[in-house]
């Protein structure tokens, strides 16, 4: 990664630049930072200030033979990944997901007219052009040891954060003066089966309860349900898992079962046989955060943008 950021910056190796601003939110280290939620409120930011944003991922774990592919509200996470299934259904967007960042840009440009890019994750594709970039760091674990894998959490040396036009640290005590700080809230809980049935979690006290988590930071999930004075049997799998019948084997006929949103879009079509809730979170953000990130965008453009042939 070392060696690529300077041959881009040296002009070794050209960068690919779109007819319209493109914000990377990302990180240095793998797993649960909260970069999905932060890109949900900065495209709701954008499209309130009038903006027509899209959003770009990798699909992380689709399998689809077809990239780039737009998302359509049927697709199932195991084609497309389930982080774009999650904010497609929260923002009603144009989500285009692929390997090639560029591509999946110019086709939301093409096929949508949007003026402004956002990708989920990025911050190490170096190809495409970026106006802004965002690096999201965990307020609790931070950096780890500093050693990038396997020895330690990191996808690049620390010193690459001089890329990075913002940061924003995930957590509201731990920040530094050059962070803004991000507060992760839940919202009230949905029926994984009928979604207009709410609940708040207080609600689910004194219940026979089971949690379950494939996070990148299953334990922020568990916290946030024991802040609540929750009592609960935590079930842990793998970050993106892929759900299955079998991974419910412990659920009885009484029992209640809780999972964060990320996990929710894998397990619709699953027949479960308890009473299942979502808890849907929400990125908050200070106006400092909001106006740094406006002042560092053109005005709103009148028309919508095309690519170039």
């Amino acid at each position: 990664m070392w060696l690529r950021r300077l041959s881009y910056q040296k002009g070794l190796v050209k960068k690919y630049r779109l007819p319209a601003p493109v914000i990377v939110v990302g990180n240095l280290s793998v797993g649960g930072t909260g970069k999905t939620p932060l890109v949900i409120a900065i495209v709701e930011h954008l499209r309130a200030k009038g903006w027509k944003p899209g959003i770009i991922s990798r699909g992380y774990g689709g399998s689809s033979d077809a990239w780039p592919k737009t998302l359509q509200i049927t697709d199932i996470p195991e084609e497309v990944g389930d982080e774009p299934v999650m904010i497609l259904r929260r923002t009603g967007l144009p989500v285009v997901v692929g390997p090639d960042r560029v591509s999946s840009a110019r086709k939301l440009i093409d096929q949508f007219g949007c003026n402004i890019v956002v990708s989920d994750d990025g911050f190490q594709h170096l190809r495409l052009y970026r106006d802004i970039d965002i690096v999201v760091i965990d307020g609790e674990r931070r950096f780890g040891n500093g050693w990038c894998l396997p020895a330690g959490p990191l996808r690049e040396f620390r010193n690459a954060l001089r890329d990075a036009e913002i940061k924003v640290v995930n957590s509201a005590v731990n920040s530094h003066h050059d962070e803004f700080p991000m507060k992760i809230e839940h919202e009230l809980l949905y029926r994984l089966d009928a979604p207009e049935i709410n609940l708040t979690l207080g609600e689910l006290r004194g219940r026979s309860l089971h949690a379950v988590a494939g996070l990148g930071n299953p334990n922020r999930f568990f916290d946030a349900l024991r802040r609540e004075k929750l009592q609960f049997a935590p079930h842990r799998f793998p970050d993106h898992h892929a759900y299955s019948a079998e991974d419910f084997r412990f659920l009885q006929q009484d029992d209640v079962l809780i999972m964060s949103e990320k996990d929710a879009v894998k397990c619709g079509a699953i027949e479960l046989s308890v009473e299942t809730w979502v808890l849907p979170i929400r990125a908050v953000l200070n106006d400092e955060f909001y106006c740094d990130l406006d002042s560092r965008l053109p005005a709103v453009p009148d028309k919508p943008q095309t690519v170039p042939a």
